[in-house]
């Protein structure tokens, strides 16, 4: 899969790349691939009963997971020691 250069991101803020899935039913796995703002230092993923931690580097994001797209929530833990909370489908 090819992907895109890193597009800097303002701090505190994360934007999906691409998001996806491939197989289906007990063999389906679904992935989002962004870009993080430097005072991201992590992203954990809620979503149809399973917490996710994404990996960050270099100002990327990836995470994977079972059981259909993000639908639940994505916690952004912030440099200073804040969170922010979004809904996963409001992200773009």
């Amino acid at each position: 899969m090819g992907i895109s250069p890193v597009r800097e991101q303002p701090d505190g803020h994360i934007k999906v790349d691409t998001p996806g899935s491939r197989g289906s039913g007990d063999e389906e796995l679904n992935y989002v691939v962004g870009w993080a703002g430097s005072a991201v230092t992590g992203i954990t993923i809620r979503d149809h009963g399973h917490t996710t931690e994404a990996t960050i580097q270099d100002g990327r994001f990836t995470a994977w997971w079972p059981d259909g797209a993000i639908t639940g929530t994505v916690t952004l833990h912030l440099a200073d020691g804040s969170t922010r909370t979004v809904k996963g489908d409001t992200l773009d």
